[in-house]
């Protein structure tokens, strides 16, 4: 008689159940350590960029949505995970009232260049709404912040939403200071929540740093995630592109562990961008600017008036209006990363900056003691971005 294994951890039956909603794997039959199939998903992945020296301020939110329903057909193409990218949708948030404020000391943050679409400029107090309108039905995620719409009513009664997060604690705490309660079930739980007090319903949550097998000794950064798993981010540190990379990284690991079974855990152990191993400096374009929009109850002061855009966003720049929340005429499409990192940023409106874009590094700037302590504070409650990116 064989030995018995015992239970899988928690982050491989996660995996595994990724791998099932994806169509990567067939659902289990009932046995024991197997995870319970959530049927009909959708995967919203969020982030948020708090202000280094006050974390309650929450300078830039990002979505990043996938609806399995629209890839159900894809896991059998010739490249399932280009497919995928191609299905996701992505949305970055500002509030105005932290327009100024931008992350320069720890990281180098990079507001102005989401690479996905454009930006929306809205109220603070909007947001709470805007999210609930996002976990009502993510599937409509360009009409969330267009408060001109009749309130939003989930259209597909029944579905599963899958919360997504690199740091999914930090994450949700952040969420709490916009006054919206994420209160969601454990990773490894598959019953939706349904606390009263819960601004949204979810029925499991996936931390891509507990996937990947970060531990608080070990702890991995979505740069170096990504780069293990062959993505060439771009403009990390952006709330909406950290969103889609983190989602697109969850892809990407589910490809690469039904491929390679064992091989990402290789990977981080002993590959070019493992665990201990000096990263490249995080990549920035410098040379564009995401185009921007007006949502929520700021809609309508930006549009057709430069001025008042500027007057509003109060960042030293002028906010052109490019037609209404949420246009599909706006918005970039995304393709995987997996050559260089211009794949990311691909879309028309780029083509005319090609020649005065260039790169940047992040560079710590940290100094002195004072300086020291508060980076500590802050590696305390973002893991290793700092440190590697």
């Amino acid at each position: 008689m064989g030995k018995n294994r015992g239970p899988k951890p928690a982050s491989s039956r996660d995996l595994e159940a990724v791998q099932q909603m994806l169509g990567l794997q067939p659902n289990p039959t009932s046995c024991k350590g197997s995870p319970t199939p959530i049927k009909d998903p959708i995967f919203v992945c969020i982030d948020c960029e708090a202000f280094e020296h006050n974390h309650s301020k929450i300078t830039e939110i990002g979505v990043a949505v996938l609806d399995t329903r629209e890839t159900a057909h894809l896991h059998s193409s010739s490249d399932p995970l280009q497919a995928w990218f191609q299905k996701i949708q992505y949305a970055h948030y500002r509030p105005v009232e932290y327009a100024r404020l931008q992350n320069k000391t720890f990281i180098q943050g990079c507001p102005e260049q989401f690479n996905f679409g454009p930006s929306t400029w809205v109220h603070l107090a909007d947001m709470r709404r805007i999210l609930q309108n996002i976990f009502a039905d993510p599937t409509q995620l360009d009409r969330a912040a267009d408060f001109t719409l009749p309130p939003t009513t989930t259209t597909s009664p029944g579905r599963n939403i899958i919360f997504v997060a690199h740091g999914a604690g930090n994450d949700t705490a952040y969420l709490r200071h916009l006054s919206f309660d994420l209160s969601s079930p454990s990773s490894s739980s598959s019953s939706p929540s349904s606390s009263s007090s819960s601004d949204a319903k979810i029925a499991q949550t996936l931390d891509t740093q507990t996937l990947a097998g970060s531990t608080k000794k070990t702890p991995l950064s979505l740069h170096r995630l990504c780069l293990c798993l062959n993505l060439q981010p771009v403009n990390l540190h952006n709330a909406g592109n950290d969103a889609g990379y983190t989602l697109q990284a969850l892809l990407a690991l589910a490809v690469h562990e039904i491929q390679n079974p064992g091989g990402f855990a290789r990977e981080v152990r002993e590959g070019e961008f493992g665990i201990g191993r000096k990263l490249p400096g995080v990549r920035f374009e410098r040379g564009w600017k995401a185009k921007v929009v007006w949502g929520g109850s700021t809609m309508g002061r930006g549009r057709g008036s430069e001025e008042e855009g500027e007057e509003e966003g109060r960042g030293g720049r002028r906010l052109v209006d490019v037609g209404g929340v949420g246009d599909s005429k706006t918005r970039m499409t995304t393709t995987t990363t997996t050559t260089r990192p211009k794949a990311s940023l691909q879309p028309a409106e780029r083509q005319e900056h090609e020649g005065t874009t260039r790169s940047a590094v992040a560079e710590d700037k940290g100094g002195g003691t004072k300086k020291r302590k508060r980076k500590r504070e802050w590696e305390g409650l973002n893991g290793d971005a700092a440190k590697d990116g």
